[in-house]
């Protein structure tokens, strides 16, 4: 990390920053050039320096109003594009992240644009892509716990008669293995605070048994991947001391039990049955 601060330093003092603003100012830009430069954009605000709040106000929000802009592009990867740079972006400051949600906690017009992807988009990897961004944005280290949890609360006014947590429960069970490592990574953004694990254990039904369940996944990535969640989420409620009971005394003998077994754990019977019928 430091080395990519110290390679941002040496960009920002070459004023590359003002360059690629420039350049999405461009009149006749290329849609290939513009989502390039917003991905290089979105590289350097990776570097954890701050990106944002080192750089003229002005010069900011002509990025974020091309970043939204592009969000009402009839190009698929020009939305793609714009989905995962917001996603970058807001997680890397608090500056940043004051586009989707004001100072009241409540949504901006930017804010409402970006989260109704949730419901919008029936392009597969539009959607994915957006589970990924929203994922990108709960892992934040920067911006404070309390602000992403009244960001989820917005999120959940906008979808009316259902929440992100409810959503999530439908979405872990799409065909598509990329959209399932994308709510995983939700989930696992969730998990990192104690607001999100009462979520998930309140509004998805019987959360734990999902996630304990080896028979939802098939293959090993997303076997691992749903592992290292309940990790998180182990951590998290120890860490914390969970003194407000948010799970129940069975339910953490389960993760503990779930843990120690390993993400590729097989019961005996079943391995059993597994290899009489491979000597058939």
């Amino acid at each position: 990390m430091a080395s990519s601060t110290k390679g941002f330093d040496y960009l920002q003092s070459r004023g590359i920053f003002t360059t690629l603003v420039k350049i999405l100012l461009m009149n006749d830009i290329d849609p290939t050039l513009s989502s390039f430069t917003l991905s290089m954009i979105a590289s350097l605000a990776e570097t954890g320096s701050d990106f944002f709040s080192k750089e003229d106000p002005q010069l900011r929000e002509h990025i974020f109003v091309k970043l939204f802009g592009e969000l009402d592009n009839r190009q698929v990867d020009s939305v793609k594009v714009a989905l995962k740079a917001i996603g970058i972006v807001c997680a890397s400051s608090v500056d940043a992240f004051s586009h989707l949600l004001n100072k009241n906690s409540t949504l901006t017009q930017d804010g409402k644009k970006y989260t109704q992807f949730i419901e919008k988009s029936s392009d597969v990897e539009i959607f994915t892509t957006f589970v990924h961004s929203l994922g990108q944005i709960l892992h934040s280290t920067i911006v404070p716990s309390e602000m992403l949890e009244a960001f989820v609360k917005e999120i959940d006014a906008q979808l009316h008669d259902s929440t992100l947590a409810k959503q999530i429960s439908k979405q872990i069970r799409d065909p598509f293995p990329e959209q399932r490592l994308a709510t995983y990574y939700v989930i696992d953004g969730l998990g990192k605070h104690l607001w999100g694990i009462a979520l998930l254990v309140q509004q998805f039904p019987l959360f734990v048994d999902f996630m304990i369940d080896r028979n939802t996944e098939v293959s090993k990535e997303l076997k691992d991947t749903k592992y290292a969640v309940v990790e998180t989420f182990w951590n998290t409620l120890y860490v914390a001391n969970d003194d407000k009971q948010i799970i129940s005394s069975l339910d953490k003998a389960k993760l503990k039990l779930y843990l120690q077994r390993g993400p590729l754990y097989v019961h005996a019977e079943a391995a059993v049955a597994i290899a009489s019928e491979s000597h058939q």
